[in-house]
């Protein structure tokens, strides 16, 4: 099964980002034409490289590994400012943790697996399509393959509500 990255949320923050940067060069310069000029071009520096990389971002789950395709992985400053985007697949027999971050109001709000031979967590946020029924599956996959595995009982109590 595959999960493509949410267009929406990628061009919803290039909006947020084009409307701040407009607001804040209308504020300095006091001329809108120089602060729409000057949102594009920071903009486009910052943004046009991603919009390749968002659109190849995916999570397929396979009937062995499951598929990170152009994830963001490692850690956040490392190798300089941003995290690097990269493809690699995880064997669901490899994956020892499932955690599960929640917020009061919105429920799951992300997913961290830990596996062996990954040097750093292994993030799943909710913006997949069908984000859910992501780590729904991934869990049952998991459990499948590797039965001692820890999965978070927010995640096996949200998982049982939803078969009954």
């Amino acid at each position: 099964m595959k999960y493509p990255y949410r267009k929406s949320v990628f061009w919803g923050w290039r909006s947020i980002c084009f409307v701040t940067m407009l607001l804040l060069g209308y504020g300095m310069s006091e001329s809108f034409l120089i602060a729409f000029l000057i949102s594009v071009l920071i903009n486009s520096l910052f943004f046009l490289t991603e919009i390749k990389k968002s659109s190849d971002r995916y999570i397929e789950l396979y009937d062995e590994t499951v598929r990170f395709s152009n994830h963001r992985y490692g850690r956040r400053y490392g190798r300089g400012f941003c995290i690097r985007s990269v493809t690699f697949d995880v064997r669901y027999k490899d994956v020892f943790i499932i955690e599960a971050k929640k917020l009061p109001l919105i429920g799951v709000w992300s997913v961290s697996l830990k596996a062996m031979e990954k040097e750093y967590k292994i993030k799943i946020l909710p913006y997949y399509a069908d984000f859910k029924k992501l780590y729904i599956n991934l869990c049952k996959k998991v459990k499948e393959h590797n039965p001692e595995a820890y999965i978070d009982k927010r995640l096996l109590q949200y998982i049982e509500s939803n078969e009954n």
